[in-house]
């Protein structure tokens, strides 16, 4: 990984024992970055994300409950991180947001649910431990950090329908950019990085059952996009109809 922040001798020391008990040969050498995603993230969560909030649209964000705010929050979180991180993936930022996503999974699991949390789980050691801090397959792991180009898409569709602009024209172009994105980066782009040689084969097998894993999921998620975009633009009626056919 590249590093445009030199890395604190301080923190290579502290972080070497640690690093060395888990075999993370590169960690000491990228845990400032760490840390500075880690905290960026949660001060977007906590402190930009309901200024920004208050701020465009202040009865309705104040209008939400608890609950709805937390969910408004992150998906800010999730939309500045989907824009940043493609580009910013080559300078190992990604292991801060997996290590945040955590982090609320774990803090508001009640909300967030226990599939979230298993995703999180998921995300955070394989992309923290074997992709980027191993170090074992970089190459895939900026790869894989292409599955977030669908992610904005997401998060509007969303804040589309708490602004009361469900149905509307701008969902309707989103929603296709959406499922298009999501199609290409998720499913194809991701299937396709399944083959890797030149392994040890045990490294082969983590691999490819930890991307096996998140394709199901990603088909299984394509099928709840396009169920949620056709349930926002097909009558209801017409549906029915169809189905009685």
């Amino acid at each position: 990984m590249r590093d445009p922040i030199p890395p604190l001798t301080m923190l290579v020391h502290l972080s070497q024992p640690l690093a060395d008990k888990l075999d993370l040969r590169t960690m000491p050498y990228h845990v400032h970055e760490i840390l500075l995603g880690f905290l960026a993230y949660y001060f977007i969560l906590y402190g930009l994300s309901p200024a920004i909030s208050q701020l465009v649209c202040p009865k309705t964000y104040t209008g939400f409950n608890w609950c709805t705010r937390l969910n408004s929050d992150t998906h800010w979180v999730s939309k500045i991180q989907a824009l940043f991180i493609n580009g910013a993936a080559l300078y190992g930022f990604a292991a801060g947001y997996f290590l945040w996503d955590l982090q609320v999974c774990l803090q508001h699991f009640r909300i967030c649910g226990a599939g979230a949390l298993v995703h999180a789980t998921g995300c955070s050691g394989y992309n923290v431990h074997w992709l980027q801090q191993k170090p074992f397959g970089n190459y895939y792991g900026l790869s894989f950090i292409l599955y977030e180009l669908s992610t904005p898409f997401l998060n509007v569709h969303w804040f589309c329908d708490k602004l009361g602009l469900t149905g509307s024209k701008p969902q309707l172009y989103d929603g296709i950019a959406l499922l298009f994105t999501f199609f290409a980066c998720c499913i194809v782009w991701g299937t396709y990085y399944c083959e890797i040689t030149e392994l040890p084969m045990w490294l082969v097998t983590i691999y490819l059952v930890g991307n096996t894993a998140l394709s199901i999921l990603s088909i299984y998620w394509f099928s709840q996009m396009v169920k949620a975009v056709r349930k926002r633009f097909v009558p209801a009626e017409e549906v029915k109809a169809k189905k009685d056919k």
